[in-house]
């Protein structure tokens, strides 16, 4: 029996015998051990989702940034360009996680009476944000 083997068969008697001792049956601390695992799965899940929302955030400013793009706005879920009031802005992306992307940038149709020059946003300011730089 090598030491990691060792060390696991100690560690289920230890276990077993704390159950044992609550007066826990064999089949109640292993529903307890599943609800822990469920909890620790969804709390990983959710810590995944956040990492890979931060990343494709960052990607998709230093894309727009790299590209010329001064300032966005977000309608419906859509980030869009903003140009002056008056002219079209066009669509850049389509957030189908119905906000998930890009939080800190209000949606303008959360607002009656809201226009885009409310609500632009700097790509760089975000940009920096995301990086952790001082933006003042």
């Amino acid at each position: 029996m090598n030491v990691y083997e060792e060390i696991r068969e100690r560690t289920e008697v230890a276990e077993l015998s704390s159950a044992a001792e609550r007066g826990w049956t064999h089949s109640e601390t292993l529903i307890k051990d599943v609800r822990y695992l469920l909890k620790e799965n969804v709390h990983l899940r959710n810590e995944l989702e956040d990492a890979s929302n931060k990343s494709l955030e960052l990607s998709l400013l230093e894309m727009w940034h790299a590209q010329g793009i001064k300032e966005i706005y977000k309608y419906k879920h859509r980030i869009k360009i903003y140009r002056r009031d008056g002219l079209e802005g066009y669509d850049l992306f389509n957030d189908i996680t119905c906000g998930h992307l890009l939080k800190d940038v209000e949606d303008t149709a959360n607002y009656q009476d809201a226009t885009a020059e409310d609500f632009k946003v700097r790509v760089d300011v975000l940009l920096a944000e995301r990086k952790g730089e001082n933006t003042r």
